[in-house]
């Protein structure tokens, strides 16, 4: 495919698994301007994104080119072939 290398075949919800969503949910709620209002929503935004028969079953091809062998991609960790 034009000279690119497949690097890994996977859902949202895994992909977004591999990121630790709830670090990213806790930093977001952390800041001096965060409401409950804000949790809610960012929880119920976070719940579709994973919901495996919703979007978080979408799949998710990865593809790169002359990238080398043992880069780090965190969201890929679990998944590098």
């Amino acid at each position: 495919m034009a000279g690119l290398d497949p690097i890994a075949e996977t859902t949202q919800a895994e992909l977004l698994a591999g990121v630790d969503p709830s670090a990213l949910v806790g930093r977001a709620l952390r800041g001096p301007d965060a409401t409950l209002e804000d949790a809610l929503r960012l929880r119920s935004a976070l719940a579709r994104l994973l919901d495996p028969r919703g979007m978080g079953g979408f799949r998710v091809l990865a593809y790169a080119r002359g990238m080398p062998p043992h880069t780090d991609l965190p969201g890929l960790r679990r998944l590098r072939r």
